[in-house]
């Protein structure tokens, strides 16, 4: 893109842009597996491209898939800091501020 004008803005994505939460995902999946008697390995593979809802629905239809959300919620509240930034992630965000580029999150 030799001639392309500046950017004029930044949108960003969370999760593998700027924080690094796939190792707190797995443990919280993991974990709710467990709980509900389930493999973790089996239920593991079912959550990519889903939301948590149709997650729960897929791997235990019985569960109220609401009521399952907000405890997937709680576990991954329970992480607090163990998402990690991705390397450099603060750097960029620096960057765009001396830049005066305006950016902005989204999910």
């Amino acid at each position: 893109m030799r001639d392309a004008p500046p950017a004029r803005a930044v949108l960003l994505d969370v999760d593998g842009v700027l924080l690094d939460s796939a190792a707190s995902h797995r443990r919280v999946w993991d974990t709710w597996a467990l709980r509900n008697g389930l493999a973790p390995e089996a239920v593991w593979p079912l959550t990519f491209g889903r939301r948590p809802e149709d997650t729960v629905r897929a791997a235990a239809p019985a569960l109220d898939a609401a009521a399952e959300r907000r405890a997937l919620d709680a576990l991954l509240a329970a992480e607090g800091d163990a998402v990690p930034p991705v390397p450099g992630a603060g750097g960029l965000l620096a960057a765009l501020e001396a830049a005066r580029v305006p950016w902005a999150l989204v999910t």
